[in-house]
């Protein structure tokens, strides 16, 4: 057996590509079950819930792989009918350096646009871009930019794994020597559907991950940004990386200067996203009725004024007023769910002001 990672911040992929590699036989990982620390998270609960007696493999090593190998091989011996040729977990994470230590393993980065993902819903919750999209922007690209001296890493954008699906299929069927084809057909329709009898039914993913069970077609966000100073710095160092999977033209010391930059980017914090984006359309796939978030500036790429904020403002008004479920007003965000005539609305607005 050999450690096998997938690693990325929120909303790269990572579930999707744990979910396709999992299609394969020989490939367990597990979903955010950090054995390499001490912290049980929702799904090593899911896990011990079947193995209980597997809770001192969630401890602290310098390799993060040995605890790791440590349960397969303890999972190997339980369930001796399966065998995997790789095994591990995906890391929702931007330090690249977690996992570096680990004897003789492979390593996915998940990335794709910083300037889409600053503006997905979950996003703008857990990294607060709605007051500043500053310092998640110089986190992100740290990750970005570090994770290129790993030379034995196999580096994914989410961008080309929706576009050209089937290519990436093959080129991780050439990095892990493993044909992954056809088990990874239709692999949407795969995700979270194992028997039972087999381990990998361990995790409950039938209601999450939705994007994850949808047939790729096309990207979910849309933005264009505005005329301001620190996107003109941010693209100037992000776009040599970005949608690159060979960094070998790339030297050590020059990705030691663009590190430098990036953090220098820093004296422009804060700047709230509305005042960074003129428009965002980020869509939720794999629901019923897709969730999506809109933004949209006041003044227009023309400087002529919209009038969608205040269509906006008076539409949450009207919702409130004929009985909206489960509502919430964030600082600079609202979401609900709105019944009307049996007819069920979901949708998340990005405010303005």
């Amino acid at each position: 057996m050999q450690a096998l990672f997938i690693q990325g911040p929120e909303k790269t992929a990572t579930s999707t590509t744990t979910g396709i590699l999992n299609c394969h036989p020989e490939i367990f990982i597990l979903f955010e079950t950090y054995l390499g620390q001490p912290k049980i998270t929702k799904y090593g609960n899911q896990l011990l819930e079947k193995y209980p007696d597997a809770r001192h493999f969630f401890r602290m090593e310098v390799d993060y792989g040995k605890p790791v190998l440590d349960f397969f091989q303890y999972l190997k011996d339980r369930e001796s009918e399966y065998s995997y040729k790789y095994v591990g977990t995906k890391l929702n994470c931007l330090n690249p350096d977690i996992t570096q230590k680990v004897h003789n393993h492979k390593i996915i980065f998940t990335k794709r646009d910083v300037r889409s993902w600053l503006v997905k819903q979950s996003i703008i919750e857990r990294y607060r871009t709605d007051l500043d999209v500053v310092i998640p922007t110089v986190e992100y690209l740290n990750y970005i930019i570090k994770s290129t001296l790993y030379q034995h890493a196999y580096h994914l954008w989410m961008e080309d794994l929706i576009k050209e699906n089937s290519k990436i299929i093959d080129e991780l069927s050439d990095y892990l020597d493993l044909k992954l084809k056809p088990h990874t057909d239709d692999w949407w329709d795969k995700f979270g559907n194992m028997p039972n009898t087999n381990p990998k039914s361990v995790f409950k993913l039938s209601h999450v991950h939705h994007s994850s069970k949808k047939e790729p077609e096309t990207l979910d966000t849309k933005y264009e940004i505005k005329d301001i100073p620190f996107w003109d710095d941010t693209n100037q160092i992000f776009e040599k990386y970005f949608r690159n999977s060979d960094f070998t033209n790339i030297s050590e010391s020059e990705i030691s200067n663009d590190l430098k930059t990036i953090n220098k980017l820093k004296r422009y914090a804060p700047i709230p996203v509305k005042e960074a984006y003129s428009y965002v359309k980020s869509i939720r796939f794999g629901f019923a009725k897709p969730r999506e978030t809109y933004y949209y500036s006041k003044t227009g790429k023309k400087g002529n004024k919209r009038s969608i904020f205040s269509r906006i403002k008076e539409r949450v008004r009207r919702i409130i007023n004929v009985g909206l479920n489960n509502y919430h007003v964030g600082k600079g965000i609202a979401y609900g769910t709105l019944f009307l005539d049996e007819i069920q609305i979901t949708a998340d607005l990005l405010f303005i002001e």
